[in-house]
């Protein structure tokens, strides 16, 4: 078995490749840090690691954890707007959201509407001499 790395990716997460023999696979490097010190690979499906303080770049021994993977995702997405996106999650009239994916008919989404279209549809309006909304 052969480990390179780590390897610092963009976003400042780093990982390794591990090798071996026909079989090649890539792993963050606190999760390889963690296998190396249980001396077990972590069960995909179940487990996962924690950043203890949040940054996911101090990979101390201090700040890992194991966690399952529902109470991670859990933990994750603590005060940030759901998929499910409305009035009620916090969607606002008067946006391109409101009048185009939840067909507002307001007057504050027609507004937005009206606006939206106007500034897509100036280039158009400039040149073209056949009317507001016509292609050449």
């Amino acid at each position: 078995m052969k480990v390179y790395g780590p390897y610092t990716r963009p976003d400042g997460r780093q990982h390794v490749i591990i090798i071996n023999g026909d079989s090649r696979r890539t792993v963050s490097y606190p999760k390889y840090l963690m296998e190396q010190k249980l001396g077990r690979e972590l069960d995909p499906d179940l487990e996962t690691i924690n950043h203890i303080n949040g940054d996911f770049t101090d990979n101390r021994w201090e700040n890992l954890e194991i966690i399952p993977r529902a109470e991670h995702s859990r933990k994750d997405s603590t005060g940030r707007p759901g998929p499910f996106k409305g009035q009620e999650k916090g969607w606002r009239h008067g946006t391109q959201y409101g009048f185009q994916k939840k067909k507002c008919k307001c007057e504050e989404c027609l507004e937005a509407r009206r606006k939206w279209y106007d500034i897509r549809n100036a280039g158009r309006r400039k040149e073209s001499g056949r009317g507001p909304y016509k292609r050449r």
